[in-house]
């Protein structure tokens, strides 16, 4: 029997209850109960060692029946023939003491295992007569239950899990029967051992140097894959249009569409098409051509869908010139404001720096300006009866007093400065609001109501962008006048790929005939390569357009444009992929080169990393383990799969499809948690690579508590793809076993056996060492998700499907593909 297996424990039952069952009905004796029912419950079935069991030791109150003690456990048993009749209530359970006083003869058994239990320590007894069983806390509580009644075979078998984690001689059944049994807690104890692979390998944290193409690509990813919203006419030849969107485009635009709250206004998709972006476009000339009251233009996206390259591009090119002639642009970049200091005084100073600098022209603090837009105040100081009686210095000084008392008030100054501009010049004052998303959502609550109240003061145009999810905490905080002065609209972010591959193209037309030389060994005799640099981005753009590659990018950027080009250049520099060989191999001589999609996800999951650690990779873990009261490898898995079950549901009609409310999703994960705080803790990781999504968000904002605050969650298209395709593919799961934590040491044994490798192992040996690996990790998790649905069976719960069979299947076709591409060349033939 294997140690604390609780599946060992179930399979035992199956095969005794039989032979045990039939005398329980019988008049035995004490002795014959204790030999036929009893002693193999606890030996056979439970497992206990005939050492760690003293059979009637004598102390003060009597002899006990059995003092069974083990490293991790201690308990006294007291037995009864089985003709003793308990008259246990017919419900198994808690109880208190004094209710079942009724019941004389269990009444007085529970008192006679206390006093024995008192003596040697024990804070739990246990009574029985056979397959009646009552678990007992050895000093009575008035305050709650004390005995947990066990009555007869079937009820047995639904708490065996119960009586295994309680009474097993390799749990802690102390800890579990007063902090679980009565509570409804957990459902069983954490595991006794716990080890992760890469414990086992030298220097985890290690830093893998980048492949030998690195240095000379740095500069292309620098220049034509970076950010590129300084540079407009890079900007302009790579910049996506989003109405013809691909499938996964699609998908994601209308996951996009329900992450924004339903208002009284509508909210816009921002469709661009070359130089049109469609209703933003004509409203924003309406409102500019014929502005009087001024009006805020919300502008909502995801993280890295694009806002900030909108706005530059819309006022560069979108905006036609006539229109950015008579325009005061006035970009605000909230990634320079401190959140310790005042967003308004910060606002006010950016504006002065433009007047300042590009907009110097205007003279706008100069004497003479200000003389002209007090006009009326200073004529009427000057009627006054005393202004006369002042010398020329004094008359100075009190102007200087004056415009000093109006700039103090700096809004109401920079009012007037605006309506001085549209009147002198016929100029609209624009301000923009950019990357106020990177603070916190209280403060960005506070610079949208900000943002409104000043439009309607300075009468501008203000152009303010924030995150989709920021809508949930401002739609019920917006001030009145926000529906009437405010349009919504939604940046829909690109294609990946068309993205990528636009500057690609770029590349390959910038670069001509460029050429990049470098050494390599070809059967072990050093050469010289020379490569244009054209080739080199060929087969970076046959790599992106390979089915899987282009899935894979396209799920794990999850819209997010940044991250997506992140992982592209981590594709191309990492020391984890080898660029290199696909030109110096000759069996790569007349296929098209390419990186294989298994070299593409371990570059993106471990980075600069040459092992893999959950919290610094980008590639979600979903085996790893919770204390959510059950301790299974698959909590997060059946997180997704719930949420995918429900994607279709609506909660409420202000919220999209598959926004399921935490309190739901609990009540339908039992018993993987058994909480509401331990559900939490589980979707931290989903959320934060973007598996799920949720009212607000999938990333903490600077806010405390911010995971406590989530209401709904959401399943991601990023989510769907891991449980479809990711969780079971060969590269994933070769990688993510390195942090898993492994509860077998001798599965753990067995997979560190296979790190180290002979330096004569081939390409071959390596491979199948590989895939020896991974299969083993297949069979522990299987084993682990059997002995999760041993103890389902225990407790009648049938509503669980298994994952592993799925797994195997998504693995086993993967397997097959990699076999066929290494086959080609000449690795296993």
């Amino acid at each position: 029997m294997l140690t604390g297996d609780f599946q060992s424990v179930l399979e035992m039952w199956e095969s005794k209850i039989k032979s045990i069952e039939k005398f329980q009905s019988e008049p035995l004796t004490e002795t014959d109960t204790r030999c036929k029912i009893i002693d193999p419950i606890i030996f056979d079935i439970l497992g206990w060692k005939q050492e760690n069991v003293k059979m009637e030791p004598k102390v003060e109150a009597g002899y006990i029946d059995y003092f069974c003690e083990s490293e991790s456990n201690k308990f006294v048993i007291e037995a009864k023939r089985t003709n003793v009749l308990f008259n246990m209530p017919s419900s198994s359970g808690g109880y208190k003491t004094k209710i079942l006083s009724k019941n004389k003869e269990l009444f007085a058994a529970i008192a006679q295992a206390r006093s024995y239990a008192q003596e040697k320590y024990c804070d739990f007894c246990v009574v029985s007569n056979g397959l009646n069983f009552a678990i007992c806390k050895t000093y009575v509580t008035e305050e709650e239950s004390d005995v947990y009644i066990i009555n007869g075979k079937d009820s047995m078998r639904k708490n065996l899990h119960i009586i295994f984690e309680v009474m097993s001689p390799y749990k802690e059944g102390r800890k579990f029967f007063f902090e679980n049994v009565f509570k409804n807690k957990a459902y069983r104890t954490p595991p006794q051992f716990s080890n992760v692979y890469k414990n086992s390998l030298y220097n985890v944290d290690k830093q893998i140097d980048t492949n030998k193409l690195a240095s000379f690509l740095k500069n292309y990813m620098d220049k034509y894959f970076r950010n590129v919203d300084s540079n407009p006419e890079l900007l302009n030849e790579v910049y996506c249009n989003t109405d013809k969107l691909g499938s996964y485009g699609l998908e994601l635009r209308t996951y996009l569409r329900d992450r924004v709250p339903f208002f009284n206004s509508p909210v816009e998709e921002v469709v661009v098409e070359g130089l049109s972006a469609g209703s933003i476009s004509r409203d924003y000339t309406l409102k500019f051509q014929a502005n009087n009251n001024g009006h805020l233009f919300l502008l909502l996206g995801n993280l890295g869908a694009g806002k900030t390259t909108f706005i530059k591009r819309f006022y560069t090119k979108i905006l036609d010139e006539p229109t950015r002639k008579k325009l005061v642009w006035i970009n605000i970049d909230f990634m320079r404001y401190s959140s310790e200091t005042s967003f308004s005084d910060f606002i006010y100073e950016c504006i002065e720096r433009y007047f300042r600098q590009d907009y110097k022209g205007f003279k706008i603090n100069s004497l003479q300006v200000l003389e002209e837009i007090y006009k009326e105040e200073i004529v009427e100081k000057e009627d006054g009866g005393l202004w006369e009686l002042l010398n020329d210095e004094s008359k100075n000084q009190e102007k200087y007093n004056f415009f000093q008392s109006k700039q103090k008030n700096k809004f109401e100054h920079l009012a007037n400065q605006i309506e001085y501009i549209r009147k002198k010049y016929a100029n609209e004052v624009c301000l923009v609001f950019d990357n106020v998303d990177h603070h916190s959502v209280e403060k960005q609550m506070e610079i949208c109501s900000f943002a409104t109240e000043k439009a309607t003061q300075l009468k501008s145009l203000i152009i303010l962008s924030l995150r989709d999810e920021t809508m949930w905490s401002m739609k019920s905080n917006l001030p009145s006048n926000a529906y009437n002065n405010t349009s919504y609209y939604q940046i829909i972010p690109p294609d990946v790929i068309e993205m990528i591959q636009k500057r690609i193209n770029l590349v390959k037309k910038d670069v001509k005939n460029e050429k990049v030389y470098f050494d390599a060994i070809q059967s072990g005799q050093p050469m010289g390569i020379t490569l244009k640099t054209k080739e080199v981005f060929e087969t970076i753009e046959n790599t992106i357009k390979n089915s899987q590659t282009k899935n894979l990018l396209e799920q794990i950027s999850s819209g997010n444009m940044r991250y997506a080009l992140e992982f592209f250049s981590d594709m191309n520099t990492s020391g984890h992929t080898n660029l290199i060989k696909l030109f110096k191999d000759l069996t790569f001589k007349d296929q098209p080169k390419m990186l294989n999609h298994w070299e593409v996800l371990k570059s993106i999951a471990l980075g600069k990393y040459e092992i893999y650690n959950n919290d610094k990779s980008s590639v979600a873990n979903l085996f790893q383990t919770f204390e959510d009261g059950f301790f299974s490898h698959f909590v997060l898995i059946r997180v997704l799969e719930k949420l995918n079950e429900r994607k279709n549901e609506q909660f409420n009609t202000d919220v999209g499809k598959g926004y399921i409310p935490i309190n739901s999703l609990l009540d339908s994960l039992q018993p993987y948690c058994i909480s509401e705080p331990s559900l939490r803790q589980v979707l931290i990781p989903l959320l934060r690579s973007y598996l799920i999504d949720s009212d607000i968000g999938s990333r903490k904002h600077q806010d405390k508590n911010y995971y406590d605050k989530i209401k709904l969650v959401k399943l991601t298209p990023a989510g769907k793809y891991y449980i479809d395709e990711l969780m079971g593919s060969f590269q994933y799961l070769e990688i993510i076993l390195q942090d898993t934590p492994i509860h077998d040491h001798t599965i753990l044994r067995e997979l560190t056996d296979h790190i180290y490798f002979s330096k004569r192992e081939t390409n071959r040996d390596q491979w199948e060492r590989k895939f020896k690996i991974v299969e083993q990790f297949l069979a522990y998790l299987e084993k682990e998700e059997n002995n999760d649905f041993s103890y389902f069976s225990s407790a009648g719960i049938t509503k669980w499907g298994k994952i592993v069979p799925n797994i195997r299947s998504i693995y086993d076709k993967d397997k097959q593909r990699i076999m066929k591409q290494l086959s080609k060349h000449k690795v296993f033939n």
